[in-house]
């Protein structure tokens, strides 16, 4: 089972203002069957502490007030000035029903061809997968150690993720990480100067009357 963190939230007030709290939302088919929202307002350390460590693809325990529910982080907007969040949308989940996510790929370990001055390519970096929200993880780890060689390349089934469990949005044999041979460094072909050698000799091109006139001498 997924682990699931612990948020507490209240029904939004005109009371709840400042920097102390942040107002959010929250609706989805396991808030009322999806048939309404409810404004509430969070701590606005709880929530900081809560998103460094469940990002926005880890089920979070939602307590409001005395009702509970379980939701994702489905949305957020930042001051565009100020590193500050000013309106969270969480989405509630329902048991029993699969959720679309994008989980995170995390590369971890060190490669033996990228030790030799490959380079290492991760062109998929996320995976979107349908799942229920109880086996929804954090991110996904691939050890990149497996790449020995310029060429090795690992893809989405090296992942090993449970296909019972897992509905994944992109083919099996895709790659995810690869290493490249490094590029060869092009040597710099010499200017030739002209230091030390003889100038060619440069004549002026005679006119046709000064080769005519020779000709007749001739």
């Amino acid at each position: 089972m997924a682990q699931i963190v612990k948020l507490k939230a209240h029904k939004r007030t005109d009371k709840d203002q400042g920097n102390n709290f942040i107002p959010a939302v929250v609706y989805g088919p396991g808030f009322m069957d999806g048939k309404t929202s409810l404004p509430i307002s969070l701590v606005t350390g709880e929530f900081l502490r809560v998103y460094r460590s469940a990002g926005t693809s880890t089920l979070i325990d939602l307590h409001i007030d005395d009702e509970q529910y379980e939701v994702l982080i489905h949305d957020y907007q930042l001051h565009p000035v100020k590193d500050q969040i000013l309106h969270v949308d969480f989405l509630a989940t329902k048991r029993g029903e699969k959720i679309t996510a994008t989980v995170p790929i995390k590369f971890i370990g060190m490669s033996p061809a990228v030790k030799l001055g490959g380079i290492l390519n991760t062109p998929v970096d996320e995976l979107e997968v349908k799942v229920l929200p109880r086996d929804l993880v954090h991110e996904f780890e691939i050890d990149i150690s497996k790449l020995v060689n310029f060429g090795d390349h690992l893809t989405v089934a090296d992942l090993n993720l449970n296909i019972e469990k897992f509905e994944v949005s992109i083919p099996l044999d895709t790659p995810i990480a690869s290493v490249a041979a490094p590029k060869e460094e092009k040597e710099e072909t010499p200017v030739a100067t002209t230091e030390g050698q003889a100038m060619p000799e440069i004549t002026a091109q005679k006119s046709d009357e000064e080769v005519a006139a020779e000709d007749k001498k001739e």
